[in-house]
Order: structure tokens, then C-alpha cells, then sequence
């Protein structure tokens, strides 16, 4: 009998060799079923970080291009504001410069006025000159031979004077008459 117990021993061995095999074949079956369910959450934890990672450079890319686009806008304005005003400051600076034209066109034809008085005055100056040579050369060709006609000289003298001082001053008058028109 203690051959059938050795017999059997082994045998009771195997079979519960067997059963642990069994059981740990089973426990392997659940932990590679478990792994396999934890990979699959594994991945589909993944590929919702993945997701929310798109979603999130999806929100930033909007996030961008709305402040682009507040930025663009506030751009847009000033630069409108900017352009508003430069057409203002433009068209004073077009008016002071036409009004500067004008002055100086006026003051050009001023200045040709006086030149024009000027020349008259010369003129006058000279026929007044000449009239006194005149007066005195015949002066002394009458103190000469004719004294007796002493004062219708010292008159004609006088008169030639008059007349010169009349001329340079109806000159005066029309040169500030011109200068108070303009």
C-alpha cells in the first residue's frame, strides 16, 4: 500500500498541479483580459487628451484670431482718425497757401506801383530840373540885357516850383490811394 500512496500522492500531486495550473491559466486569462481593457482606456484616455489637446489648439487659434481681428479693428480706426485728420490739416495748408499766393501777388503788384510812382516822381524831378535850368538861363540872359522884367522871372520861377510840387504830390496821393485799396 505505501507504493499505492506514493502512487496516488503523485497523482493527487498532479491533479492539484493541474488545478493551480488551471487556476493560474485562468488568473492569467483575467489579467490579460484586464490589461487589455486597461489599454483600451488607456487609449481612449489618450485620444480624448489628444482631443482636448486640438480642442484646446483649436481655441487658442480662435483666440488669435479674434485678437487679431479687436486688433486689426482698433488699427483700422485710428488709422482712419489719423487719415481724418490729416486731410484737415491738409486743406489748411492748402488754404494758408494759397492765401500766401495771394500776398505775395499782391505785394507784386505793389511793388510794381511804387516802381511806376517812383519813375514818375524822377520824371517829374527832372522836368522840374530842367525847368529851373530853363528859368535860369533865361534869368541871366534877361539880368543880361532885360532887367526891367525882373519879377515875371522870380513868377515863372515860382510857378515852375508849384507846378513840380504839385506833381510830386497828386504822384504821393495816387501811390497811397493805390495802397489803401489793396
Amino acid at each position: 500500500m505505501g507504493k499505492k500512496k506514493n502512487v496516488s500522492a503523485p497523482a493527487a500531486a498532479g491533479s492539484s498541479r493541474t488545478t493551480t495550473i488551471d487556476k493560474l491559466k485562468t488568473l492569467n486569462n483575467q489579467l490579460v483580459e484586464e490589461v487589455v481593457e486597461h489599454r483600451k482606456q488607456i487609449q481612449q484616455l489618450r485620444f480624448q487628451i489628444d482631443s482636448l489637446a486640438a480642442d484646446d489648439h483649436i481655441r487658442a487659434g480662435i483666440e488669435s484670431d479674434i485678437f487679431g481681428l479687436v486688433l486689426s479693428s482698433s488699427l483700422s480706426e485710428v488709422a482712419a482718425h489719423r487719415n481724418a485728420e490729416m486731410a484737415v490739416l491738409m486743406k489748411k495748408a492748402d488754404s494758408a497757401a494759397a492765401k500766401l499766393d495771394a500776398a505775395e501777388r499782391q505785394l507784386l503788384a505793389v511793388l510794381r506801383e511804387k516802381d511806376e510812382i517812383q519813375r514818375e516822381i524822377e520824371c517829374i524831378t527832372e522836368e522840374r530840373n530842367s525847368s529851373l535850368r530853363s528859368l535860369e538861363k533865361a534869368r541871366k540872359v534877361a539880368d543880361s540885357g532885360r532887367k526891367r522884367k525882373k519879377w515875371i522871372y522870380s513868377f515863372v520861377a515860382a510857378a515852375a516850383v508849384v507846378t513840380a510840387s504839385v506833381g510830386i504830390a497828386t504822384a504821393v496821393a495816387a501811390f497811397r490811394g493805390s495802397t489803401t485799396k489793396n
